[in-house]
């Protein structure tokens, strides 16, 4: 995998390959969880919440796991996210 996709020419801005993947990923997630919620007859804003706490809590747990396991920052587990 390539770590960087493209760079946006104007400001130098380097558009990594594993953030773009990850930002895809939680709006999939999101539009997915505000439709399910409203055929279940929930909130969607209430799911949009539990969604964003959802995917804050895991970027945070990822990299805390992986320090608790190898006693340093610097990867991410999947278990802690």
């Amino acid at each position: 995998m390539h770590p960087h996709l493209w760079t946006v020419p104007v400001i130098g801005f380097k558009i990594g390959t594993y953030g773009l993947v990850m930002a895809v990923g939680f709006v999939i997630a999101l539009l997915i969880a505000r439709r399910r919620a409203k055929f279940a007859g929930l909130s969607p804003s209430g799911m949009t919440t539990l969604t964003l706490i959802g995917m804050a809590s895991g970027l945070a747990g990822a990299p805390l796991m992986y320090f608790r396991h190898y006693g340093f920052f610097g990867g991410r587990e999947i278990i802690g996210g």
